[in-house]
């Protein structure tokens, strides 16, 4: 559509400068790309388009016209400064930073198209005849905590006054479905699998800006702060695809600790139960204070439909590859066989590797149930009631909220200026780049889940539940990581208390005359 409208306006208006603007070039390039395309359906097209005056080159990609019109994408950026345009086309609009577009798309309005019949005396103070600059904003729909959202309201609000020239529409899966451009039947489909996300098929595919909900407990705008970690720390069988020094797991620093959490599920999801998965994160705990600790995660992943005693040995793993300190499992219900499989060793029957038993650090009937009485005191089990479940909930919120706790960059984000930018990236197959960027997909599912938990209070106590149909295993798994983070932050402070405490005893009491 954009297409055809770059087309049109091109055409039937002579002298017409256009910039298609997007923060990946690329996806500006598929107007081209289409319009290419359209002038070997349309021989009429391709006669009014100059063929000696096309490009596709990186710095430098525009097609120009027989009557002096011109579309030239631009990447939505500082390098977009300079160019001119009377009709500026903003594609994907809540992907590119509002400063960028406030400091710079906007000021790229060239002089107003002055067609020459305005210069005749009968028209010349024909004021409704003057042209004004265009600008253009398509997207698919995002959160309404975030700026975008204010500016749809803005552009719906003025379309409605009789003297402004504002329009905007939207258009949902249903108009490509009765156009025959999209069969139901995919759509069904889509919605049928087990990783199908509401939250983005509202977003992307009804065309419907998604809030959060009126109870909700966590808010999008704490979670967006949240997201500055630029690169996980991979598992050796993933980073070793790319040989960037930035994906391997770092060795630890002085004072560090890493917590791996688990929230269990031993059935795979289905129609009627879409909601089970085993859900891992790994956080890197570094302190900041004499009692704090910064919370980053750097590693999270979500399976499903594995065996119970094939979900143990990957976690073992993870454990050891990343040198964890501590296990976090929910010790109740699903969990309890599960911290029964961990109490023992464990032997990985594809590399022959033992994983030797961990025991409890906290809960003596769990540890005496370990079958080595040497083993490393390790597990922190989970056995959580009402109070728990809403301290884990509070204490999740407020670590957002006092910028404690740090989750991955957005994946589009993360393609756009860390992952592209490593040497052989680009090289690497379809399914090497998703192993890649499948960490930041899950951080984004973790986020859809949380601004879609409802929470009720009772007897001062918070009771956290999914809508129908959504997850709350990355949640779970997040919210038990951190409540254990946060009781070692007591230890911390208890150690620097009683540092502290003994330098005091070495000072001599001074002497009373």
């Amino acid at each position: 559509m954009l297409a055809i409208f770059c087309l049109v306006r091109a055409i039937l208006y002579p002298g017409t400068l256009i910039c298609v603007a997007s923060k990946q070039r690329k996806q500006a390039l598929e107007v081209l790309d289409k319009i290419k395309a359209m002038m070997f359906v349309s021989p009429n097209i391709g006669l009014e388009i100059d063929l000696t005056d096309m490009s596709w080159a990186v710095n430098d990609a525009h097609i120009g016209f027989r009557n002096g019109s011109r579309i030239t994408v631009v990447t939505a950026s500082d390098s977009a400064r300079g160019y001119r345009a009377h009709v500026v086309i903003i594609d994907e609009y809540v992907r590119v930073d509002r400063d960028v577009i406030n400091s710079v798309l906007k000021h790229l309005n060239a002089e107003p198209r002055h067609p020459k019949f305005l210069d005749k005396p009968e028209y010349e103070n024909r004021l409704e005849l003057r042209e004004e600059n265009k600008e253009l904003y398509a997207s698919s729909c995002w959160f309404q905590s975030d700026w975008s959202f204010e500016k749809a309201k803005t552009f719906c609000a003025n379309m409605l006054k009789i003297n402004k020239a504002y329009f905007m529409c939207g258009l949902p899966y249903q108009l490509s479905v009765a156009e025959g451009l999209l069969l139901k039947s995919s759509i069904e489909d889509d919605m049928g699998e087990s990783d199908f996300n509401a939250v983005s098929f509202q977003m992307e595919m009804e065309a419907l800006w998604f809030g959060e909900a009126e109870s909700g407990l966590y808010h999008y705008d704490d979670l967006i702060r949240a997201r500055t970690v630029q690169y996980p720390m991979y598992p050796l069988s993933i980073a070793s695809k790319i040989s960037d020094k930035r994906l391997r797991i770092a060795p630890k620093q002085p004072g560090e600790k890493r917590i791996l959490s688990m929230d269990i599920a031993l059935m795979a999801s289905s129609k009627k139960q879409n909601n089970d998965a085993t859900s891992f994160f790994i956080t890197q705990l570094l302190p900041i204070s004499s009692n704090k600790y910064m919370k980053n995660v750097i590693y999270t992943e979500n399976v499903e439909g594995m065996h119970a005693e094939d979900q143990v040995l990957m976690g073992r793993q993870l454990f050891d590859e990343y040198n964890c300190d501590y296990y976090v499992i929910d010790a109740t219900g699903l969990g309890k066989p599960m911290v029964d499989l961990l109490l023992r060793d464990r032997q990985d029957p594809t590399t022959g590797i033992i994983y030797r038993a961990l025991s409890c650090c906290n809960n003596d009937e769990i540890a005496a149930r370990c079958s080595d009485s040497t083993a490393p005191k390790v597990i922190w089990a989970i056995q959580g009631g009402a109070q728990l479940n809403s301290d884990c909930a509070m204490k999740l919120r407020e670590s957002f909220r006092d910028g404690t706790l740090h989750l991955l960059v957005n994946e589009f984000e993360a393609e756009d200026k860390y992952l592209s930018t490593l040497n052989g990236y680009n090289k690497l197959s379809l399914v090497d780049k998703v192993q890649l960027k499948m960490p930041y997909v899950h951080t984004e599912l973790l986020i859809n889940e949380l601004v879609n938990l409802e929470c009720t209070y009772v007897n001062n106590v918070v009771k956290v539940k999914e809508k129908t149909g959504m997850r709350k295993d990355r949640y779970c798994s997040l919210a038990y990581n951190n409540y254990v983070a946060l009781a070692l932050e007591q230890e911390l402070s208890s150690s620097h208390k009683n540092t502290q405490d003994e330098i005091m005893l070495l000072i001599k009491a001074p002497k009373v005359c």
